[in-house]
C-alpha cells in the first residue's frame, strides 16, 4: 500500500494506490486494472450490513474512486468489473484501509515538506480540564457541563459553551487556520493541533481524566492531574444609557453618553494632537447621532 498526500503526484503504479487530501476530508482509491480484470470496476463496500456501489471513473491509465468523510477506523472493500463479474480482492480477502492514520500521515509529509510545525499552535495558553475525545465532527457540545479540552479530528460547531477550555485537533482542518481560528482564540484558554501519531494516541489514551495541557512555542506538554478545572469567564460590557440628540456634533461635543466610542477616540487623538503629544495629521470631522437622522 503508498499514500500520497500531494494531489498533483502521480505515482508509478503498484496494485492498489491511495491518494490522500488531508485537510479536504479525501480519499482516492486507485487501481490499474493490472490483471486485465475487465473494464467497468466498481467500488463494493459494506455498512451496517448494507452493500454500497460506486462506479470508479478512469484517470489517465487509472481507475478511481472518492471517498469522502469517512470515520470508520478501518474501510473494507473489494472492487468488482460489472463488465466481465470478476471480483478484485487480496488474497481472497477484502482489501482494507486506515483513513484516520493515512490523513495523519499525509499530513506530516506535506507539513514537512513545507516546513510547518507538526503542533501548530492557534492560541497559546495552558488550562486544567477533562479530556473528551470524539472521534467524529464535534455535536451536541452545549451538553458538556464541565471544563473539557475537546480532541477531535476536526470541528466544524460554534463554541458558545463556556466549559469548552481547549480545543485539539488530530487532522488538517482548513476552518481552523482560517476565519474559525478567530473564534477559537477567543473562545478557548489552549488550542492548536497537533500531527504526531504518538502524542495523538496518548491524548486519546486520556480519554474521560483530568489533564494539565500547556500548548507553545509549537510544543505539547501534559500530564494527569487530580486538580478540578474552571469554566471560561467571559468580561462584562456596561453599556451607558445614551442621551437623545437631534444635530450634527462637532468633535468637540463627541461624549460617550451620546455617541459611539469610535468619535469619541478620534475626539481623543485631536485632543493629544492638541498638546502636542502626537505628531500625526487628525482629519476633521462631524458626527450624525441616529436622532439627526431620525
Amino acid at each position: 500500500m503508498k499514500i500520497y498526500g500531494l494531489a498533483n503526484y502521480q505515482p508509478i503504479f503498484m496494485a492498489h494506490t491511495y491518494k490522500v487530501k488531508p485537510r479536504d476530508q479525501h480519499v482516492y482509491v486507485q487501481t490499474d486494472n493490472e490483471d486485465n480484470l475487465g473494464e467497468k470496476p466498481y467500488f463494493i463496500y459494506d455498512v451496517d450490513g448494507k452493500r454500497y456501489e460506486i462506479e470508479m471513473k478512469k484517470d489517465g491509465k487509472l481507475y478511481s474512486v472518492d471517498r469522502t468523510g469517512i470515520s470508520e477506523p478501518y474501510y473494507y472493500y473489494h472492487i468488482e468489473y460489472k463488465d466481465t463479474g470478476n471480483i478484485d480482492k487480496k488474497n481472497g480477502q477484502e482489501y482494507r484501509y486506515n483513513p484516520n492514520s493515512m490523513f495523519q500521515k499525509a499530513s506530516i509529509a506535506t507539513r514537512l515538506q513545507h516546513r510547518q510545525p507538526i503542533i501548530y499552535t492557534i492560541k497559546e495558553g495552558k488550562t486544567v480540564s477533562k479530556i473528551k475525545w470524539n472521534k467524529s465532527v464535534t455535536k451536541n457540545i452545549d451538553n458538556i457541563t464541565e471544563p473539557t479540552i475537546i480532541v477531535t479530528p476536526k470541528f466544524s460547531s460554534q463554541l458558545y459553551n463556556p466549559n469548552i477550555v481547549g480545543l485539539i485537533f488530530t487532522q488538517d482542518h482548513t476552518a481552523a487556520f482560517a476565519h474559525q481560528g478567530t473564534m477559537l482564540r477567543q473562545g478557548t484558554d489552549v488550542c492548536g493541533a497537533v500531527f504526531e501519531p504518538e502524542i495523538i494516541n496518548k491524548l486519546i489514551s486520556m480519554d474521560g481524566k483530568n489533564v494539565e495541557l500547556e500548548i507553545k512555542d509549537s510544543k505539547i506538554n501534559f500530564k494527569e492531574t487530580k486538580e478540578a478545572g474552571k469554566p471560561l469567564t467571559y468580561p462584562t460590557i456596561d453599556v451607558p444609557k445614551l442621551k437623545p440628540c437631534n444635530k450634527i456634533l462637532t468633535s468637540k461635543e463627541y461624549s460617550l453618553d451620546i455617541i459611539g466610542a469610535k468619535a469619541v477616540n478620534l475626539r481623543r487623538l485631536e485632543e493629544l494632537k492638541e498638546q502636542g503629544k502626537i505628531d500625526v495629521i487628525i482629519p476633521k470631522s462631524i458626527a450624525l447621532p441616529s436622532g439627526y437622522l431620525e
